[in-house]
Parts: C-alpha cells; structure tokens; sequence
C-alpha cells in the first residue's frame, strides 16, 4: 500500500514537470543563465518590426540591427506560413570596427518566441548591438516579421 501511494506521487511530479508553463509555452530558451523573464520581469520591444524570408537555396536573410543591454534578448517570428517549416536562426552582434561576433544559434519551427538568455558577455560598451540572421529553411517564405524585445 505504501509503496503504491509513493510511487503514485512519483508519477503526478513527474507528468507535473513534463506539462510546459504559461512562461515557456510559445518561447524556445537557449543558451539558459538567468531569470525567468528578462531583468526587470517584463519584455520591452526594442526598435520596429523587420522583415526577413526564409530560403532555402543557402541565401541568408537578416532582420535589423536592436540595442540591447544584454542578459536576455528575445525575437518573435509571425507570418510563417507553413506550421512544420523549420530553419535556423543565428544571433550576431555587429561590429562597426571589425567582423560581427556569433553569439549563438539554434532551430525553430513556425511561428514563436525565441529567447536567448546569459548573453550579457556580447555587450561592448553601454549595450549589444544584435541582429538576427535566417537560413536553411525547409520551405521558402517571403513574409516573416521579426520584433525584438529586451
């Protein structure tokens, strides 16, 4: 007996931790050193939306440049058509003296957050200056929107 009502609140945790929060349901976090949420608990969007596409023949696509303060960044991607296109997004920061420096990358599919968190060591001075650049798209698309947030 005893040893079913163990295992049975084994079971409920660990289907507890395997069920995604509110905070993690539509945003990807890499690179994991940090808040939840950025420094001040709120996401603050930084400069306009960009707009990319997604190719698939090698061209590389890249959204504008955002300022960051560093420790996290987060892009949002709407307007991906297919929902099982998936391709790769690489985060720079751009250097106006020398070769833009490769922070981190990773792969995403559709539309969504993606969240790059423990990046402070990209700031050069008072903030980063990141761009996010897209390739090797499954399926070609022309209309993706990119907004930044900090």
């Amino acid at each position: 007996m005893k040893k079913n009502k163990i295992k049975s609140i084994f079971m409920s945790l660990t289907a507890a931790l395997l069920i995604p929060t509110s905070a993690y349901a539509n945003e990807e976090v890499m690179e994991v050193d940090g808040p939840e949420y950025a420094e001040d608990g709120v996401w603050t969007q930084v400069g306009g939306s960009s707009y990319v596409s997604l190719n698939t023949d090698g061209t590389k696509s890249k959204s504008a440049t955002y300022n960051s303060t560093g420790g996290d960044f987060q892009v949002c991607m709407s307007g991906v058509d297919r929902v099982d296109n998936t391709y790769r997004v690489t985060l720079w920061e751009y250097d106006s003296d020398n070769a833009d420096d490769y922070v981190t990358e990773g792969w995403w599919t559709s539309n969504g957050c993606l969240a790059f968190r423990g990046i402070g060591g990209a700031v050069d001075g008072t903030y980063a200056e990141f761009y996010v650049q897209y390739d090797m798209a499954d399926y070609y698309d022309s209309s993706v929107t990119v907004k930044a947030y900090d």
